[in-house]
């Protein structure tokens, strides 16, 4: 199975419980190739995981085709260390 199936296969999914969080450590390595001017030759790192019990997808942008719930919870974060992040069980749609 090529990543781009697995990708569709994982984000047209509905039914599976979605944790969606930004990476702010990606947004920050971003930050430093847009003000070094180097952004034009290095692709800019996704900053939007989307976790699932199958695996981990990073995303540019993303739509949610359905219900979805924000959390906060900064006493028992995700495994990544996320404290704020969407939950859903609605089928995800990859935006290009």
């Amino acid at each position: 199975m090529t990543p781009n199936q697995q990708r569709r296969r994982l984000s047209e999914r509905a039914g599976t419980i979605k944790r969606i969080h930004v990476d702010r450590h990606a947004i920050a390595a971003n930050r430093r190739l847009i003000a070094g001017g180097v952004a034009i030759e290095y692709p800019l790192s996704p900053p939007i995981t989307v976790q699932t019990s199958r695996g981990s997808l990073k995303m540019h942008a993303l739509r949610i085709i359905g219900d979805s719930t924000m959390v906060y919870c900064p006493f028992d974060p995700l495994p990544c260390g996320a404290t704020l992040w969407v939950e859903t069980t609605a089928a995800i749609e990859e935006i290009h």
